[in-house]
């Protein structure tokens, strides 16, 4: 939160009108004025310190802003990912089941294959003696 600056100039200048009514002697007046002259300088200071201020602070948070819209984008972007990376495995899932009932279905077939040849050899076996 920047100073209010306008505020303290406000109040500096009921200060200055007061010292000023209660100075006594030329000195006395003639430090008032130079007080005054320090207060508007050190007024045009800040003035010029607090513009670039406020500036820098609206410049940092659309900085900020574009940051968090960049972070919602990669999440997005992250989140379609991990998507399409949860179809290809249910996919994968489905394939490799398949491929596991094929498995079976050939180690069946290949065990009543080798019955069939056991049998083949048995029945030519018949035929030799």
């Amino acid at each position: 939160m920047l100073f209010n600056y306008q505020r303290l100039s406000i109040e500096n200048t009921k200060l200055e009108a007061d010292l000023l009514a209660s100075a006594k002697t030329e000195a006395d007046r003639k430090l008032i004025a130079e007080l005054k002259e320090l207060d508007e300088q050190f007024d045009i200071i800040a003035g010029e310190k607090v513009i670039p201020l406020r500036q820098l602070q609206q410049e940092e948070a659309a900085v900020l802003a574009g940051g968090s819209q960049q972070i919602v984008d990669s999440i997005r972007a992250i989140d379609k990912v991990s998507q399409a990376a949860a179809g290809h495995t249910q996919t994968v899932s489905a394939a490799t089941e398949e491929q596991s009932a094929s498995m079976e279905e050939i180690a069946a077939a290949s065990a009543a294959l080798a019955k069939m040849a056991q049998e083949l050899q048995n029945a030519i076996q018949r035929f030799r003696l």
